[in-house]
């Protein structure tokens, strides 16, 4: 095959490729077939002044330039990944094995860029329903009806509450549903959803820990049902998809438990650092103890001996210069390497992979069909 046939079926290629949805086959995205056997047919990494590579690199990156079209990132990450990973099992040698690195390092790149883009773009959809979970306690204790009225009250914030928690988990299941629509691997689902659990973590604990003198009962109360919610949907979504995810609201599940004991004068320090809230520091306890009281029985939080306890920790973690910020941060790291993602994948056979109609109408592409045993 000459220079320029094999140009003008590349050209061909990149064309349809930008050009549409290729969809899938048995799970395996047809575009990322097609274009690893083009590439190892072609033997682009050898052919000196191949510029076929960079360009299917520039139509990802065109791809993808309308950053909240989920369902594009989707479509181009189950592509990306799996020709990342199709790529993986080449053993190259001589000129061909740095055009082949290269190629997979801007892979790479694209892999974790959309994933980004995606696990953002959820972060942003439940913001402002999470804004409202957040608020809806303090609303409720601000609107408070004493008498007969007081239960009806009640009731009617919870179901507005609870509408606020519907549309996150609606969030949630919707992104779940577009994420295996587009067959993006469960390994980069898992941590999607494990890094927006961990965003939702952080969002009520460091709102926990900065309103001022809140009830401790009915606050924990409300969030405690949303927390359910949560794990009702993990549930449903199962360990495949959903992975660890319920292990990152650990911080808020703890604090939430702590506000929700109804003796707590009666724990020790011990009980509390070791036993109910492992994963919070001696600040963090603290400052929930010093901002929440117990509505719901009228004790009084800790005892005055454990509250001095903490105070001295606290003063021993500052001479060694312990941090003392208690506030959590986000995580906006990407969470996982090429080989995690190698690793998570099942070998892939693609040799049935049927091409698209306007690739067999050329013969130059007759290497596509899948041939018969």
């Amino acid at each position: 095959m000459g220079l320029m046939e094999t140009y003008n079926l590349e050209e061909r290629l990149v064309g349809l490729i930008a050009a549409q949805n290729l969809g899938f086959s048995k799970g395996r995205p047809i575009a990322a077939c097609i274009i690893y056997k083009c590439l190892m047919q072609w033997r682009s990494f050898e052919v000196e002044g191949s510029s076929i590579c960079d360009r299917i690199i520039e139509t990802i990156g065109q791809a993808i330039e309308t950053q909240d079209n989920n369902e594009i990132l989707a479509y181009w990450l189950s592509n990306a990944s799996t020709l990342l990973l199709l790529l993986q099992g080449l053993n190259l040698d001589g000129e061909a094995k740095y055009p082949a690195l290269l190629f997979k390092q801007k892979l790479t790149a694209y892999v974790e860029k959309i994933y980004g883009m995606i696990r953002n773009n959820l972060k942003k959809q439940i913001f402002p329903s999470l804004g409202l979970c957040i608020q809806a306690p303090r609303i409720a204790r601000a609107s408070v009806i004493k008498g007969p009225a007081a239960y009806l009250a009640k009731a009617a914030t919870q179901e507005i509450l609870n509408k606020h928690w519907e549309e996150i988990v609606k969030s949630l299941a919707n992104f779940l549903f577009m994420l295996k629509a587009n067959h993006v691997p469960p390994f980069l689902v898992r941590k999607v959803f494990t890094q927006v659990f961990f965003f939702i973590n952080v969002q009520f604990f460091n709102s926990l820990l900065i309103r001022r003198e809140c009830c401790a009962f009915s606050h924990g109360e409300y969030v405690m049902a949303g927390l359910a919610e949560l794990e009702f949907w993990c549930n449903k979504a199962t360990d495949e998809y959903a992975g660890s995810a319920l292990e990152e609201l650990k911080h808020i599940r703890q604090a939430i438990g702590f506000l929700l004991i109804h003796e707590k004068p009666m724990k020790t320090l011990d009980e509390i650092s070791h036993d109910l809230c492992p994963v919070l520091s001696i600040q963090q306890l603290y400052r929930i103890s010093s901002m929440y009281h117990d509505d719901e029985y009228g004790t009084h939080s800790l005892s005055p001996e454990v509250i001095s306890d903490m105070i001295v920790l606290m003063t021993e973690d500052s001479n060694n210069h312990v941090s003392r910020s208690f506030l959590l941060d986000d995580d906006s790291s990407i969470p996982f390497s090429v080989d995690d993602l190698s690793k998570s994948l099942e070998p892939m056979d693609i040799s049935d992979i049927e091409p698209p109609p306007l690739i067999c109408e050329n013969a130059g592409f007759s290497f596509l069909l899948p041939r018969a045993d």
